[in-house]
């Protein structure tokens, strides 16, 4: 090699090297910047597990009330409320209602929720749902006296107004049955 060739290389090595620290003291100033916007980033939006907690009063809305007329007198049956995404109904009554009272049992679970189970089910087995799309329904008692009823993935207003219905007729035949106690 030449000597001019070797003083060329020597210069080349030695901006290189210049110009990769300066590079590496950039990107420690970037890392040093992004630790500090980290830091305060994570103290003004950080969010206390109570707040992140969704509560059980905050998931349902309430939508409307069931009500039998008796004359002039209005009696509050149950109120219904719906979920954050729409498709799932909590019906709560507001007076004793037992599950045995027909046609509560006949009606309500076998004629209108279980006809629309086995409706969805067929749609599940020639693939138009998913399973996960079915409706399903919980009934929630104590000493055989409904607390709740919870029924999940209506995917129509049709069929959300049908059960509503159903439920206003259901609780006001019980409540003709029980002779208007509450």
């Amino acid at each position: 090699m030449t000597k001019d060739r070797t003083e060329m290389l020597a210069e080349a090595k030695k901006i290189l090297t210049e110009f990769l620290e300066e590079k590496e003291r950039e990107l420690q100033l970037i890392r040093e910047c992004l630790k500090i916007i980290n830091e305060e980033l994570g103290k003004r939006s950080f969010v206390t597990a109570e707040k992140l907690i969704i509560k059980p009063e905050e998931e349902w809305k309430k939508t409307s009330s069931i009500t039998y007329r008796q004359g002039r007198r209005e009696v509050l049956l149950a109120e219904v409320y719906i979920d954050r995404d729409g498709r799932n109904l909590k019906i709560e009554p507001k007076i004793k209602l037992n599950v045995n009272t027909p046609p509560f049992q006949s009606f309500l679970l076998e004629r209108v929720l279980n006809k629309m189970k086995e409706k969805d089910n067929m749609k599940v087995l020639n693939g138009e749902i998913n399973p996960n799309e079915a409706i399903k329904y919980e009934v929630k008692t104590e000493d055989d006296m409904i607390k709740e009823i919870i029924i999940k993935n209506i995917l129509s207003d049709e069929r959300m107004m049908s059960i509503r219905n159903a439920v206003r007729w259901t609780f006001s035949r019980m409540y003709e049955k029980i002779g208007g106690a509450i």
